[in-house]
């Protein structure tokens, strides 16, 4: 086994207190009075207990579940049966709470272990009843990106580590009020139902419309007020940081072909090199390099409308750079995904995969949206 070691949030020096603030206050302004429950791993605690006593402060009621990570891999080498579920007191908690707070994990990753991750499956059945119960329950709440930073996972990726944790705790840093203001003015333009033309220098030329549909803002804050904003569609829980928007696409009119300068996460490997070609609505041809075993085999198990564009998405965090995880976050980034694209998707699948452009023009009905990866609004 790989030593995981510490993880960004463990680091001397990390300033767990202006994390926390930004967290709790300006992407989530949670008030006095809010019931929030704060979930993390072992290496997430000193940044949790930061968490908890600025909720104190405020004068809102913190809950602290903590996920034990040896617990975890134990049990999920030894009575993998057991893991995948969550009792009825859990629900409860959740149906009375009005933020949340996953410090996420764990600081290990199955591959470090000599896992298979297809077998970690099982962990995480009860996913979509959560984020089920969570939308009901009007839950807003943020997962924390800033503790998947640890050598082991940076090693498993092929990052620097020093470099991926400077990024990240800066685009945790980033003035979410300006990004906000950018957000819009790229909402509007993406809640039409023009045709989106995606140019690059590396021979993409791919055309696509829009469907009319609001787009989703994924940027790295979500109020009590944005989820009431009917003008808008937000995410109950972001990432942060975060932040991009998201839209789904007219799933029948992809002509064109596209190949993509980041690498596509699947099955727990980075898919290099991703190429497209769409005729008459359709992906007709695939290529790929390193490791892209790993999107054929995924692609010819699935059924459905595996094959039809699903979404596209362009990112507004000025403070995300490439080379990491989340590369669609980066300002001016432009994702491009197939297959199934959430609850308002057409497309009847369970397969989904996108990947991002780091230069591309991209226009909206005629209008210059992104140049050479620059957002022109």
């Amino acid at each position: 086994m790989t030593a995981p070691g510490m993880s960004l949030l463990q680091l001397k020096g990390f300033n767990h207190q202006k994390v926390a603030r930004a967290i709790v206050v300006d992407s989530l302004r949670i008030t006095k009075g809010e019931n929030v429950i704060i979930e993390t791993w072992n290496h997430g605690l000193d940044l949790a207990r930061e968490i908890v006593y600025l909720l104190r402060e405020i004068g809102a009621n913190p809950l602290l579940l903590v996920e034990d990570e040896e617990a975890y891999w134990r049990t999920v080498t030894t009575i993998p049966e057991s893991i995948g579920r969550v009792g009825s007191h859990e629900w409860s908690a959740l149906d009375k709470t009005d933020a949340y707070i996953f410090i996420r994990g764990p600081v290990d990753s199955a591959q470090n272990r000599g896992l298979d991750p297809s077998k970690l499956y099982r962990a995480n059945t009860y996913n979509d009843e959560w984020y089920e119960r969570a939308y009901k329950a009007g839950v807003r709440g943020a997962r924390i990106d800033l503790a998947f930073v640890t050598p082991g996972r940076a090693n498993q990726m092929g990052y620097n580590y020093t470099k991926w944790g400077k990024m990240m705790t800066a685009a945790a840093s980033v003035d979410l009020s300006l990004v906000k203001k950018k957000s819009d003015k790229l909402g509007k333009l993406l809640s039409g139902n023009g045709r989106v033309e995606v140019k690059a220098s590396n021979g993409t030329n791919l055309s696509f419309k829009l469907r009319g549909a609001k787009p989703l803002f994924e940027i790295g804050a979500v109020t009590k007020e944005d989820l009431h904003d009917k003008t808008k569609e937000y995410s109950n829980l972001t990432t942060f940081p975060g932040g991009r928007l998201v839209v789904l696409t007219d799933e029948k009119s992809a002509k064109g072909n596209i190949s993509f300068d980041g690498k596509a996460f699947l099955l727990g490997r980075l898919v290099e090199d991703l190429a497209w070609t769409f005729k008459n609505g359709k992906l007709a041809t695939y290529t790929g390099g390193k490791n892209f075993e790993a999107f054929t085999n995924r692609y010819k198990e699935s059924k459905g409308d595996k094959d039809r564009i699903g979404w596209l998405a362009i990112g507004v965090n000025p403070k995300m750079d490439y080379g990491f995880m989340n590369e669609g976050f980066v300002e001016g980034a432009v994702t491009i995904g197939i297959g199934w694209g959430g609850e308002e998707t057409k497309n009847k699948t369970s397969f989904f995969c996108g990947s991002t452009l780091f230069a591309a023009d991209l226009t909206i009905g005629g209008k210059k949206v992104i140049k050479a990866g620059k957002v022109q609004i």
